[in-house]
């Protein structure tokens, strides 16, 4: 038996006034994951034991049945198994997000982050206005 398992880590959003004071999820045509969910099984989880801080970190690690409570050592040793690198039990691992905003005239004209060698996002803003 295959499973496909599909989190949408992150996907609550806010509401947007412009979208009907809906959230971007509410409105998204969502064909795919639609007819995925009519052929499975659809169901809720408790992914946070009691004692964990939430986040998405626990979160997935208990969706692949590991125990946060245990296994749980924070984002940085997990981003740094997604990339190949491993990690003795001495080891440390620091995770470091670079996030600039090109700021002018009261408005954010271009923003972009990444992770040293790693991709980088670029996102346009339509003069996203500032408080000053």
């Amino acid at each position: 038996m295959k499973y496909l398992i599909l989190v949408p880590d992150g996907a609550g959003d806010e509401v947007i006034e412009a979208l009907g004071n809906k959230t971007p999820l509410e409105v998204a045509e969502m064909q795919t994951i639609n007819e995925l969910a009519h052929r499975g099984t659809v169901g809720m989880v408790k992914t946070i034991p009691p004692g964990v801080a939430p986040g998405s970190d626990a979160a997935n690690l208990s969706v692949m049945g590991y125990d946060p409570a245990i296994y749980l050592t924070g984002r940085s040793p997990l981003e740094a198994a997604s990339i190949g690198i491993e990690m003795s039990d001495t080891d440390v691992a620091f995770s470091l997000l670079v996030f600039f905003l090109i700021w002018k005239h009261s408005s954010i004209l271009l923003s972009f982050m990444g992770f040293p060698g790693g991709p980088v996002v670029l996102t346009p803003c339509f003069r996203c206005q500032g408080s000053g």
